[in-house]
């Protein structure tokens, strides 16, 4: 069995630990090792705090000796000479002051709280540590050496005290070493068990919601307040929870606690008008004073759910209306409907609607897209129209084809396309070289077939500058053609003739034969 003994004072603090074993001959007590510290000048004055430092000792002798130790300790007893220690370390570490909160928790993590004990000062051997002693008092055979005479008893005839035992008048001394904010909010109710509109109140205000932008974590921080001052007020005739719901993490239940406490906060100081609560069926919880909303009086059913009646300018309400939105980036309306399974929120269209408007999801949904700005077709290919009536026409090439006559030779040729503008008939031919002569072959051709058109498109070529290199021939040929010859030509079968160069840059002018 491993003992340990701690104490603090203003000049130090430490810590002794001994094994025990009890054997044949009678019960052996042997010192194994110990640990002290002078006190910092910054804890002068305040021995609580020394005393804490000194179970800290312990609970790292204890952890260092089974560490590096292979004697098997089936089980550990730690005694302390302040009952406010040994109250403090009973309870969870939150809602203390850092330094406080710090090292209970260690003692905490080391080992199980209901190994500690209390004995009185006269019989506490770590008093040797704090208060000194001369060099007859640590010598062999010493208490000391050989640990207080009581540890050689029967433990039922131990002289100490477990933590309930201790005197009660003890719990003010551990509110001493809450932090403020945390021991105003669990002194605030007049009964500890019994949650009151202002002690609800004061908990969401101590928490802030305007912080968070979520309201499953706002009620999350909510549940996880309200369940340690639960822990901390240590009611025994809570209900016992059953396995899985000691688990750590938060119930349904405790979720809509949650919620209700921000609901109260939300109503706390709004005054109603008369006007809006006419319309509506609103109740007044008698526990908690919490207004209760069953919907509007026209509709209203006995058996319909009532939820919590919120203002507007509520955080809570912003909240609210964001979750009910970001689950499927819906409407107003249905944004609403969503709200009101979990509260009923005063002007509730303008709230979602200011949701709505601030969503970044949304407004990407709604934004307008670019779109092309395209010119007005020509009145040609719009208004009714034999085939070829109204015809473009450009070269294309050269291409390399074998000659009829040589077989084994090849020669250049050059195509021509006319292109209807109504249908978008097309008809092909080829011409032999670039000449005026060979176009004029190539439309005479064209017109036997198909017959004159009434007008004729046609470019410069301006448009293959960047080709002018290859193409330096074409341009050539295009500048060489007798266009008065062939206006004449046309002009006696009916053809408004018109040698048409559009601009440069502006293949959106003839883009019909451009597509060819």
């Amino acid at each position: 069995m491993g003992i340990t003994f701690s104490d603090g004072s203003e000049a130090s603090y430490g810590a002794v630990l001994y094994l025990r074993w009890e054997t044949e001959d009678g019960v052996v007590v042997k010192l194994v090792e110990s640990k002290a510290k002078l006190t910092p000048l910054d804890q002068k004055g305040d021995i609580i705090k020394a005393e804490l430092c000194g179970a800290v000792f312990a609970s790292r002798l204890m952890t260092y000796f089974e560490k590096h130790c292979t004697i098997k300790v089936d089980r550990w007893t730690h005694f302390v000479d302040s009952q406010t220690i040994l109250g403090a370390i009973q309870k969870d570490s939150y809602g203390y002051q850092t330094f406080f909160a710090n090292r209970i928790g260690e003692i905490q993590k080391a080992g199980s709280v209901e190994s500690w004990r209390w004995v009185e000062g006269r019989k506490h051997v770590a008093d040797l540590i704090t208060r000194g002693a001369t060099p007859e008092e640590l010598a062999e055979g010493s208490v000391w050496q050989e640990g207080p005479d009581f540890l050689k008893l029967p433990e039922s005839d131990w002289p100490v005290k477990t933590a309930r035992e201790i005197n009660p008048s003890v719990a003010e001394e551990i509110g001493g070493l809450r932090r403020k904010a945390f021991s105003a909010l669990v002194s605030g109710g007049a009964q500890p068990r019994k949650w009151s509109g202002p002690t609800s109140v004061a908990l969401v205000r101590l928490v802030d919601p305007r912080r968070f932008s979520s309201l499953a974590r706002l009620c999350g921080t909510i549940a996880w307040m309200r369940r340690a001052v639960e822990i901390w007020l240590g009611n025994s005739q809570a209900p016992v929870r059953s396995k899985w719901e000691a688990r750590p993490y938060l119930s349904v239940e405790e979720r809509e606690t949650a919620f209700q406490d921000l609901a109260l906060a939300a109503q706390d100081g709004v005054e109603f008008r008369d006007t809006t609560l006419d319309r509506l069926v609103v109740q007044k919880e008698e526990k908690t004073g919490l207004l209760l909303c069953g919907g509007r009086i026209q509709r209203w059913d006995e058996d319909r759910v009532t939820v919590p009646l919120i203002p507007c300018q509520s955080w809570l309400a912003t909240l609210l209306a964001r979750e009910a939105h970001e689950e499927n980036h819906e409407g107003v309306a249905s944004t609403l409907l969503r709200t009101r399974r979990k509260a009923w929120i005063m002007q509730g269209r303008r709230t979602v609607k200011k949701v709505l408007n601030n969503c970044v999801t949304c407004r990407k949904r709604r934004a307008k897209m670019c779109q092309q700005v395209m010119s007005d077709l020509p009145q040609e290919r719009t208004e009714r129209a034999g085939p070829f009536e109204y015809t473009t026409l450009d070269l294309f090439g050269p291409l390399e084809v074998k000659d009829a006559v040589k077989r084994r030779t090849s020669k250049k040729v050059w195509g021509i396309v006319f292109c209807c503008m109504a249908s978008r008939a097309v008809h092909a031919d080829l011409t032999d070289d670039q000449s005026a002569e060979s176009f004029l072959q190539a439309y005479s051709r064209f017109v036997a077939l198909r017959g004159h058109p009434r007008k004729l498109w046609s470019d410069r070529g301006t448009n293959f500058v960047g080709a002018r290199s290859a193409l330096c021939e074409l341009h050539r040929h295009l500048a060489r053609l007798q266009a008065a010859s062939l206006e004449d030509v046309a002009a006696k079968n009916g053809t408004e003739w018109k040698w048409d160069f559009h601009p440069a840059d502006a293949p959106h002018r003839n883009g019909l034969r451009r597509l060819l």
